[in-house]
């Protein structure tokens, strides 16, 4: 049997949408509505409905404050935590000094953390190999700099500094 879809009017067709289940959803489906505002939810006085660490691409509406607890922190073995008061914060910032405030991806590194990793990374072979570079290169900028010094006044500087002691190895 045959259908005349020219005969349908608009109406007929939304309902035939609805009952296949395509086409626009509409409230009498039952189904929600596609989000369209991604904001973040507010209570009744105004205030953000979320704890303060969670970023936002929007600026909180003005006159909005935002509590400075509960406020995360991390461990030196990258676990999240979370401080509930400054009290809470002030005892366990006291109690652990490797307690970071920052995740530990957006923790700067000090020059000797930096170096400390790349050293950890290398073979052994890699270390002598990088130690006798440094040595070379240490070597040849005093030789730079002993260039235009005379045979007394290197002697002099000789006599008055005293040889590196070798470290110990362990």
């Amino acid at each position: 049997m045959a259908l005349d879809l020219k005969s349908l009017t608009a109406e007929d067709i939304e309902a035939l949408k609805v009952a296949l289940g395509v086409g626009t959803l509409t409230p009498r489906t039952g189904q929600r509505k596609v989000l369209t505002d991604l904001r973040a939810p507010q209570t009744a006085a105004g205030k953000l409905y979320r704890p303060h660490f969670e970023w936002s691409a929007d600026t909180p509406p003005e006159g909005t404050v935002i509590p400075p607890f509960p406020r995360l922190y991390w461990t030196p073995d990258n676990v999240e935590h979370r401080f509930e008061s400054q009290e809470e914060m002030d005892a366990k910032m006291a109690a652990d000094p490797s307690i970071l405030l920052l995740p530990p991806n957006q923790t700067p590194l000090t020059k000797q953390q930096i170096l400390e990793r790349e050293m950890a990374s290398l073979s052994p072979e890699d270390r002598e190999f990088l130690i006798a570079a440094q040595r070379t290169a240490r070597m040849a900028r005093i030789q730079e700099q002993m260039q235009g010094m005379s045979a007394d006044d290197v002697a002099a500087v000789m006599a008055s500094t005293a040889p590196a002691k070798a470290k110990k190895s362990a």
